[in-house]
């Protein structure tokens, strides 16, 4: 997800927000509300070209449990949050102060040959 800018405690940019899940603090974990990104996964030009034979799926990259609307507010706030099933928000905000990231990547399956 290309979103350059500063997305430190910024609403504008409440939807790549990955940490804090939290508004108070859990076995010392981040607390404070969803309101920073600290997780990113890195991709480089072979995997969006296709060079090497694994392909990155356009669109794919997202934050799991992450609907935009809780900057600054735990995952359990109100609004209700409805990207995902609620005991899978339940166990987020108890599991982690950050929410996982997750992309797509296709990889052909390779076959072999009886002669091989």
């Amino acid at each position: 997800m290309n979103s350059p800018g500063n997305w430190h405690n910024n609403a504008a940019f409440s939807f790549v927000h990955t940490q804090s899940t939290r508004t108070t603090d859990i076995d010392g974990g981040a607390f404070g509300g969803m309101d920073d990104r600290f997780d990113f996964i890195f991709i480089g030009e072979d995997l969006k070209s296709n060079q090497n034979g694994a392909k990155y799926i356009n669109e794919s990259y997202k934050v799991l449990g992450q609907d935009g609307k809780h900057f600054n507010k735990s995952l359990l706030d109100l609004p209700i949050n409805e990207s995902i099933p609620a005991d899978i928000i339940n166990k987020l905000y108890y599991m982690s102060d950050h929410l996982p990231v997750l992309l797509e990547i296709e990889v052909p399956k390779e076959t072999m040959s009886e002669d091989q």
